[in-house]
């Protein structure tokens, strides 16, 4: 019920095969016999548990590897002869809740008092698991690994020699020497690429790509950078987050798949022909997504014949789909966010103290603004006749107030301006946690989901807290 039955049921059949009754599941699927009484050599069920994660008809496909102890009954049960109560309806299972140790309930300090919750909570982890522990690197180690992860290459022998001489803290120093090297933004703008499927052979991709490299190198907070690559409107060249939208053609099927993948960890894509096989999305769901996207348009300049894109009047994603209905019965989808945001009775620490950076942000930047506006140029402008109040200047600048300049070149598009909104909340459970988990299978090689952008109640979650906490921090930074 935990593990097969959510794909093998009246609603989803899965090869061909139900498992929800005794006589279903003797009848097998359509390549083999599923269960054969008395023979687990024979029964295709057993076979295919049995096999690796890794190998092709391993299952339960797209979920949690059964465990010894599991597998050993299944055998026995199969020996037995697979014997069934009479009139036993077998039904879906959620799998069980996740455990999850305390998290601190004090606000970290530093980075260092960060860093110790952090080791604390990991243990407390290791511990309820069962999990016994390597003993931490010697520092030469910590040198090399920490100079590959973070620009690219081993150390120079003058650098281990500058390393060794350094006294007490001497691997936080090298972090932060190493944060500052030019290298770190060229070594990291790889993995940005990696993430954001980013191309340089479509229009728009090398544009993007500078883009990126100048946020990682300025230091952009990734919420914003998210946003502006969801909701950009222009021309590339004018506005690299732009390439984003035009590296899928601005259809806005492929992009609510490649954004959720990306920037949620959740493969809600595979929602967008039928239901999702293999977790609880339905196809309704993922049309709502699309919608977001679904007034994008593509234009293409009459003369330098440049993409750019803009918002539309009209919604292009209909329900049902095409395939399901009369193209007169079609109609159009009202954008919805299918993630439901976590609700707090109370502004959590971690989000206020976010709002605080906000704040503070958003003040310098209003300092910083000199944007020149048409007005302003209008006042560079002489008088003709020597006169300030020159009516002709004065219509001029009246008119200016009622030009929407950027508008006439393209329109901002407000549906995908609520969903980037949307995706960055952060009470938005999956954002921070999407790519906290990505950078820490970087670092340390395994995620603590897998595969990386699956995330789902039906795929395992390994240290469940220790991501909370990282993705807390990550929230609040």
């Amino acid at each position: 019920e935990k593990n097969c039955v959510r794909c093998h049921n009246p609603d989803k059949t899965k090869g061909g095969l139900r498992m929800d009754t005794h006589e279903l599941m003797l009848e097998g699927g359509d390549t083999a016999d599923a269960l054969v009484p008395g023979h687990p050599d024979k029964s295709e069920l057993l076979v295919r548990v049995h096999l690796r994660p890794i190998d092709e008809d391993f299952m339960p496909e797209e979920g949690r590897a059964l465990v010894p102890e599991d597998l050993a009954k299944l055998t026995a049960w199969v020996e037995a002869g697979a014997p069934w109560p009479e009139g036993l309806t077998l039904k879906e299972r959620k799998p069980d809740p996740v455990k999850r140790v305390a998290l601190p309930k004090k606000t970290p300090g530093s980075s260092r008092e960060a860093a110790g919750m952090l080791d604390d909570i990991l243990r407390r982890e290791n511990a309820e698991a069962a999990i016994v522990t390597t003993p931490p690197i010697d520092d030469a180690a910590f040198q090399r690994r920490a100079t590959i992860d973070l620009i690219g290459r081993i150390p120079t022998m003058p650098e281990v020699r500058a390393y060794q001489s350094w006294a007490g803290g001497r691997r936080e120093k090298l972090v932060e020497k190493l944060l500052a090297d030019p290298r770190y933004a060229d070594r990291w703008t790889i993995f940005m690429a990696d993430l954001l499927r980013i191309r340089s052979n479509v229009t728009g991709g090398n544009q993007l790509l500078a883009y990126v490299h100048d946020a990682v190198d300025t230091g952009k907070p990734y919420d914003i950078l998210a946003r502006e690559l969801i909701s950009a409107s222009g021309r590339a060249n004018a506005n690299p987050a732009v390439g984003y939208i035009l590296g899928d053609d601005v259809d806005p099927m492929e992009l609510a798949a490649a954004t959720s993948q990306i920037f949620l960890g959740v493969r809600i894509g595979c929602a967008m022909c039928h239901d999702h096989p293999f977790d609880d999305w339905r196809q309704e769901d993922f049309y709502d997504l699309a919608a977001f996207f679904g007034k994008t348009r593509k234009v293409q300049g009459r003369q330098r014949r440049a993409l750019s894109t803009t918002e539309g009047d009209e919604m292009k994603v209909l329900w049902p789909p095409e395939n399901k209905a009369d193209p007169q019965d079609r109609t159009p989808v009202r954008p919805h966010f299918p993630f439901q945001l976590t609700q707090f009775d109370r502004t959590p620490d971690h989000i206020a103290r976010l709002e605080a950076k906000r704040r503070l942000r958003e003040d310098a930047v209003t300092a910083e603004a000199g944007t020149a506006s048409l007005d302003a140029l209008l006042d560079s402008v002489e008088p003709n006749v020597g006169d300030p109040d020159d009516p002709v200047l004065e219509e001029a600048r009246k008119e200016s107030r009622e030009l929407k300049v950027d508008e006439d070149i393209y329109r901002a598009s407000e549906l995908r301006n609520k969903l980037a909104g949307l995706v960055t909340d952060p009470r938005n459970g999956f954002f921070a946690r999407a790519l906290v988990n990505r950078v820490w299978a970087e670092l340390l090689g395994h995620g603590f989901v897998e595969p990386l952008d699956n995330f789902s109640d039906y795929t395992e979650l390994r240290h469940a807290t220790t991501l909370d906490f990282l993705a807390q921090e990550f929230i609040a930074s």
